[in-house]
């Protein structure tokens, strides 16, 4: 990209040094520069906190599904608990059979509250990565558009014959003093 730039400057100065015209290649060159160093710190200074955060993404999903699984294998040993003691009280009185109902449906609907809390998070986290990938695509889709204006301004100044430039530089040079 950078010989592109460099290359693109060095044809607009040699075609312009036989018009006569002057680009002022200095101000483009620091523009440039600052452009290269603008990026190159973004990226020293956020790549550690981007890559944290998507590590605690991961560590923070990987931590609900743990927590869901160790949940459900609790559920199915208090299930088989549960059933091990209906079958015991059937052999007794309907009022012990009213109670061991009872724990269970506190215990079913305690399991329930707690699928229903890990499910909202991880639609939470989800929620959340989409975003952060629309927010990528987005970035992803200017940065093409803008390669392909940079393509199509090149390929329409390629056609342009040497009198209509000088005549363009010249219009551009006669603008510039009317401000």
């Amino acid at each position: 990209m950078i010989k592109l730039i460099v290359a693109f400057l060095l044809v607009s100065q040699a075609a312009l040094a036989a018009g006569g015209a002057h680009i002022p290649t200095g101000t483009i060159l620091v523009q440039l520069l600052n452009i290269v160093l603008f990026a190159g710190l973004l990226t020293y200074l956020l790549r550690k906190k981007v890559k944290t955060y998507f590590a605690q993404k991961k560590e923070d999903y990987l931590e609900a599904v743990n927590k869901a699984e160790k949940l459900k294998v609790e559920a199915d040993a208090e299930k088989k608990e549960i059933e091990a003691k209906i079958a015991s009280f059937k052999n007794t009185n309907a009022e012990e059979i009213a109670k061991a109902k009872a724990e269970a449906e506190a215990l079913k609907q305690s399991i329930v509250e707690q699928a229903k809390a890990i499910s909202a998070t991880i639609e939470r986290e989800t929620t959340k990565t989409v975003e952060n990938e629309m927010v990528k695509a987005k970035a992803s889709l200017r940065e093409a558009l803008l390669e392909h204006a940079i393509s199509d301004a090149k390929s329409k100044f390629s056609s342009i014959s040497n009198d209509d430039h000088r005549k363009m530089n010249q219009q551009f040079v006669d603008g510039l003093g009317a401000n």
